[in-house]
C-alpha cells in the first residue's frame, strides 16, 4: 500500500515544478491537481447533510463515514499507484486541513508558499498575456478610475479570489488556532525551490522520513498535464531545468509592496521577516 503525502499551497508557488523533481524517484508516485482532496470534502458536505437520516447512532455513523474515506481513498490511492509513497498534489488538503488530518491523523503534509509580492506579481502577469481575463474583472461597473490606484486595485481584486483567500486563511489558523497540527506540516518556500533546491530536497526527504535520492535537476520531465481548469491561471508547463533567479517587483510600487506586507504582517513574521530589516 502507497503512503499518502498530501502536497498543497499557495498560486504560482512552484507546486508543479516541485512534485514533478519528486516524480524522479522510482518509490515516490504523483498526481497534479488530484481530485482525492474535492472530494472527500464532498462527502464531508453529504455526512453533515445526511446525518439525521442515519439509522446508526451517531458515534457509529461518523466511524462509518470515516472507514469510507479512508478505505476509498486507498482504494483510489493503490489503483494508480505500486510505488511506496504517493504524492497527492491538490490545493483541497490544506484549505479543508481539519478533514485532512481527521481522516489521516498521522500523516505529513507539504504546504508551499511565496512571498506575496511574488504571486500577485506572477498572476497579473498571465492576465497581462491571457485572451481569457478582461478588466472588467478587476475594476466594477461603478468605478471611478480618476479616484483609485488601478494597480492597487488590480492587487486587492487577486487577494479576494478563493485561490488565495482560502490558503491564506487555513495558515492563519494553523499558527492561531490548529497549532497542534504544525508539527506534521513543512512549509517550502518558492524562492527555496528555485535557488536551493538541494537543500529544500534534503528537507522534505528528512521531514517524510524517506531515504535521500540523487535527483536530475537539469533533465524535468513533466508527464502529461491538463490545466485548462485553472485557466487564465493555469499555464503549468515547466521547464526542464532548474535556474536561478532574483525575485522582483518591479511592477508594484513601493506603496503597494508596503501595503501588502503591512496587510498581512503575520505571515512575513513567520515566513520573510526580512522583508522589516
Amino acid at each position: 500500500m502507497s503512503k499518502l503525502i498530501p502536497m498543497c499551497g499557495l498560486p504560482r508557488t512552484g507546486s508543479t515544478l516541485l512534485v514533478n523533481v519528486l516524480g524522479q524517484n522510482p518509490k515516490i508516485t504523483i498526481s497534479p491537481d488530484s481530485l482525492l482532496g474535492p472530494l472527500l470534502a464532498n462527502v464531508q458536505g453529504f455526512m453533515g447533510d445526511t446525518l439525521n437520516e442515519s439509522q446508526f447512532k451517531s458515534d457509529q455513523t461518523y466511524e462509518m463515514y470515516k472507514r469510507f474515506c479512508v478505505d476509498g481513498s486507498y482504494g483510489w490511492i493503490n489503483s494508480i499507484s505500486n510505488t511506496e509513497f504517493y504524492i497527492d498534489k491538490c490545493r483541497s488538503w490544506g484549505i479543508n486541513i481539519d478533514l485532512t488530518f481527521n481522516l489521516f491523523s498521522n500523516i505529513k503534509l507539504i504546504f508551499i508558499i511565496r512571498d506575496l509580492r511574488g504571486i500577485v506579481s506572477s498572476l497579473d502577469s498571465i492576465c497581462r498575456k491571457t485572451l481569457l481575463r478582461t478588466s472588467d474583472h478587476f475594476y466594477e461597473d461603478d468605478f471611478n478610475y480618476n479616484e483609485n490606484n488601478l494597480m492597487e486595485n488590480r492587487v486587492e481584486k487577486f487577494f479576494d479570489e478563493d485561490m488565495i483567500n482560502k490558503p491564506l486563511l487555513s495558515i492563519k489558523e494553523l499558527f492561531e488556532v490548529k497549532g497542534e497540527y504544525l508539527d506534521q506540516i513543512k512549509f517550502v518556500k518558492y524562492e527555496d525551490i528555485i535557488n536551493n533546491t538541494d537543500k529544500v530536497l534534503n528537507q522534505i526527504y528528512n521531514f517524510l522520513e524517506i531515504d535521500r535520492y540523487d535527483h536530475d535537476l537539469n533533465n524535468i520531465q513533466q508527464g502529461f498535464y491538463h490545466d485548462c481548469i485553472f485557466l487564465p491561471y493555469g499555464h503549468h508547463k515547466i521547464k526542464s531545468k532548474i535556474t536561478p533567479k532574483e525575485q522582483t517587483f518591479e511592477k508594484l510600487s513601493d506603496h503597494i509592496q508596503e501595503k501588502i506586507i503591512n496587510k498581512y504582517e503575520w505571515y512575513y513574521n513567520h515566513f520573510y521577516p526580512e522583508v522589516f530589516d
